[in-house]
């Protein structure tokens, strides 16, 4: 498409075609018929934008569902992992009653719900 024809097609559809400009336009458009097909392609493509922007049909950006259920994957495996790795190892056993019971060697007291760890000398 010429530049002139192009300019002239966007003053058309933008509506500020001076009178001078649309005399150029006719001229153009009667002596070629390829230029009337390339004009009329032009205010197709125009009025198709036009009706796509107004009906609100812009496209969605989205990711595919299976880099979604990838991400939730590997977020679940690596929650998982972080809970395992910072939970320290499980008592023994659970003080659950010391009936004035006295522990020699245990460097600490021990009250009711004290874990008790084999590693330390308790008894």
């Amino acid at each position: 498409m010429s530049d002139d024809l192009l300019d002239l097609a966007a003053a058309v559809c933008n509506g500020t075609i001076t009178a001078e400009q649309h005399a150029r336009l006719e001229q153009l458009l009667s002596a070629d018929p390829a230029a009337r097909q390339r004009y009329f392609d032009y205010l197709y493509l125009h009025l198709a934008l036009g009706q796509t922007h107004a009906a609100g049909r812009v496209p969605k950006a989205r990711l595919p569902r299976r880099w979604i259920a990838f991400a939730a994957a590997a977020s679940l495996l690596f929650g998982a992992a972080v809970y395992v790795a910072t939970r320290g190892p499980a008592p023994v056993a659970v003080l659950d009653q010391s009936a004035a019971a006295r522990f020699y060697g245990a460097g600490a007291r021990l009250s009711v719900g004290d874990p008790l760890d084999p590693a330390k000398d308790s008894a």
